[in-house]
């Protein structure tokens, strides 16, 4: 009987130990920096101060005991028991429901005040090697930092990985922001999210100028491209040398202390490295500052410190140089007063007294000598009433007298016009041939004698002065000469068109009586009635047009006639002259 109860109490443990858990117990370490075991001490029965076991597991309800004895009540919280142990400890048994007890040795033995970790689980329940597992999501504000896990790089915030359960220390950092430390603890099963605002490392400053605005902006020796007034919003924290420059300044450069998340204020003066200069020029010369045509008449504005070469140039006058030295801040006038390079001219003419235009300015009357004319080429006009005006081009020289002796000519070249052109020219009693001519006349009064058929000869006298060279004159016609010509002109016309009016009706009465005798004779052909047809045919086309064109030509002969008509009864007339130089016509009519 004894046996068989013994028998079933067996099977009954060995029943229970199948369907019973076993654990995996891994990841013993001490957790570096912890002050968990001495913010918060618990003391054995010996006084000593107790070491501090952080078993991290997902499994409710674990039980836990050890050979020295549990200090204190175990503690559960976020994914992990809290258990205080005497110092020197060297096992812990743990256990659950439903799981066969677990007796772990520690690998060493845990020392007083110290935090250590241990990570439970169900045995099989790993992912990674046996390990159980849970995931980290570090986050940064601003993202973008660099991460380190216990010491290894691993990437940039926001940083996420699986990870195995226990404790880690990370360090995050990112440009222009103070780097930051911690630790995490990876929970089984479970995501732990780590949060980190990173304190910046950086502040702005604003760098303006005085005088003036523009100056270029380096720091620390490095150009920005950037001009004052300007902000640079995002400066590391620390001193830093600000250089700026700008044309007709000195370079200047400056200390400025940037802190952290503040904005710095850094006006720099600006020293001048120019100073004022004014020049004119007596009369308006080209200006040259060192070798450079600068301007024209006069300068005012600043050239940069130092010696400058000034000089002022200007055709047919001396140039002028001078030296200046310009300070920083200063003003200097320079004047310049050329003078002319000069000759002089001589000018006789014959006859004398004739007025003398140098460049349309008049100087006078010859013979004079006149001085002081700047060097170069003048256009040079003699002029008197009643004679030929002279245009020479004469160039003065430096210092020399040029001489100019000309004769002034009474005659001058003009052109005389009549309306209408053709007619007969006789000027002063020299027959000159038809108009327009173009010769040679005395100044003063002129005579003009024109005649033409059909007009009525024209006498005229004309004054010939200097300010006209071309001459017109106005013919009146007559009538009875232009009736006479129209006469003529019909009479021939008409004829001309009567004998093509009787050539061509005799053409047509040719070809019309020739087409009626080809006809007779086709109404009776055999062999040749086609070619009788065709010059039937042709015969009728030229017979009509010859009779139309000689009824145009007739229509045109009757015109010309009736026009000679007109004309011859225009010819009867005579033209008496009446007080006062005007003409008086009577028509006498003749029979039709």
């Amino acid at each position: 009987m004894f046996m068989r109860q013994l028998y079933i109490f067996i099977l009954l443990i060995s029943f229970q130990s199948v369907l019973a858990d076993s654990l995996d117990v891994s990841g013993f370490k001490q957790i570096p920096n912890s002050i968990a075991a001495t913010k918060y001490p618990r003391y054995d029965a010996n006084d000593n101060q107790c070491a501090l076991i952080k078993v991290i597991s997902d499994i409710d309800g674990l039980g836990f005991e050890s050979n020295l004895g549990i200090v204190g009540n175990i503690e559960r919280k976020n994914g992990e028991y809290r258990i205080y142990v005497s110092p020197g400890e060297r096992r812990l048994s743990i256990w659950g429901s439903n799981i066969i007890k677990y007796k772990f040795s520690f690998p060493e033995l845990p020392k007083a005040g110290k935090v250590y970790q241990l990570i439970v689980t169900l045995k099989g329940t790993g992912i990674k090697g046996n390990y159980s597992t849970g995931f980290i999501l570090l986050k940064t504000q601003p993202p973008g930092a660099k991460v380190w896990i216990d010491d290894d790089y691993r990437g940039i915030t926001p940083f996420q990985q699986e990870m195995k359960g226990g404790y880690y220390t990370y360090k995050v950092e990112k440009e222009l922001f103070y780097p930051k430390e911690g630790d995490f603890t990876v929970l089984v099963n479970e995501t732990v999210k780590e949060e980190v605002t990173l304190e910046p490392k950086f502040g702005s400053f604003q760098v303006s100028s005085t005088p003036v605005d523009g100056a270029l902006i380096s720091i620390d020796g490095v150009t920005t491209n950037r001009k004052t007034p300007y902000t640079f919003d995002t400066i590391a924290s620390g001193n830093h040398t600000v250089s700026i420059t700008i044309d007709l300044y000195e370079p200047v450069s400056k200390e400025v202390t940037v802190n952290d998340n503040e904005k710095t204020t850094l006006e720099i003066p600006l020293n001048p490295v120019f100073g004022n200069v004014k020049i004119t020029t007596s009369p308006q010369a080209d200006i040259y500052i060192d070798n450079v045509h600068t301007a024209t008449g006069t300068f005012s504005d600043i050239l940069t410190k130092g010696l400058h070469t000034i000089e002022a140039k200007l055709d047919n006058y001396y140039p002028q140089s001078q030296k200046i030295e310009v300070k920083a801040g200063s003003t200097d006038s320079v004047s310049f007063i050329l003078e002319p390079v000069t000759g002089s001219l001589s000018v006789v003419t014959d006859p004398p007294e004739a007025e003398i235009f140098i460049n349309e300015k008049s100087y006078g009357y010859s013979p004079k000598i006149i001085n002081d004319l700047l060097i170069g080429t003048y256009n040079i006009r003699l002029k008197k009433d009643n004679f030929a005006t002279v245009n020479v081009q004469t160039e003065i020289k430096e210092n020399e007298r040029t001489n100019i002796k000309e004769n002034l000519s009474n005659f001058k070249k003009i052109t005389l016009t009549s309306n209408p052109p053709g007619a007969g020219l006789v000027l002063n009693g020299k027959s000159e041939g038809t108009t327009p001519k173009t010769l040679t006349a005395p100044f003063g009064t002129n005579k003009v004698k024109l005649t033409k058929n059909g007009y009525i000869d024209l006498e005229r006298e004309f004054q010939v002065t200097e300010q006209k060279d071309k001459y017109s004159f106005k013919m009146t016609s007559d009538k009875k000469a232009m009736a006479q010509m129209d006469f003529r002109k019909y009479k021939k016309r008409k004829n001309i068109w009567l004998g093509a009016t009787i050539v061509t009706a005799a053409t047509g009465g040719y070809f019309a009586y020739s087409a009626n005798k080809h006809y007779d004779n086709y109404k009776t052909a055999t062999d040749n009635a086609t070619e009788l047809h065709d010059q039937i045919k042709t015969e009728d086309i030229i017979w009509q047009t010859a009779l139309g064109v000689s009824g145009i030509c007739a229509i045109i002969t009757i015109v010309n006639a009736s026009k000679q008509g007109k004309a011859k009864r225009q010819m009867n007339i005579s033209a008496l002259p009446v007080e006062g130089g005007g003409m008086v016509s009577i028509t006498i009519p003749v029979g039709n």
